[in-house]
């Protein structure tokens, strides 16, 4: 969950700065909060929670501004769900997906 926290925390920092600057050119049409798509529903439900955990710690502070963003609906986030074929070698899948997953990777027993 940390990488990904931190990973939307880079993003959503980029994501205000580009908001921020279309509002100075004169971007006049009126749009909704930029959204942010994240694939880790801890780490989605980490930013919408305003209080801090005892696990989270040692993350560092300047990764949280992006609660902040999200408390003054300057960004909105969202999750999305990813099927990546590196999930493979790095979560734990059903037969079915595994073997789906294994010809994406062009994966073949030896």
């Amino acid at each position: 969950m940390e990488a990904e926290y931190v990973a939307a925390s880079e993003a959503s920092k980029s994501l205000a700065w580009l908001d921020r600057l279309l509002k100075e050119i004169g971007w006049t049409e009126e749009t909704p909060s930029p959204v942010l798509y994240i694939d880790n529903q801890s780490a989605i439900k980490y930013i919408k929670n305003p209080r801090f955990h005892e696990r989270s710690k040692h993350i560092d502070t300047r990764y949280h501004y992006i609660k902040q963003l999200v408390r003054e609906k300057k960004i909105m986030i969202e999750y999305i769900p990813a099927e990546q074929a590196a999930a493979i070698f790095t979560k734990g899948l059903s037969v079915n997906k595994l073997s789906v997953m294994k010809l994406k990777v062009e994966m073949t027993n030896v």
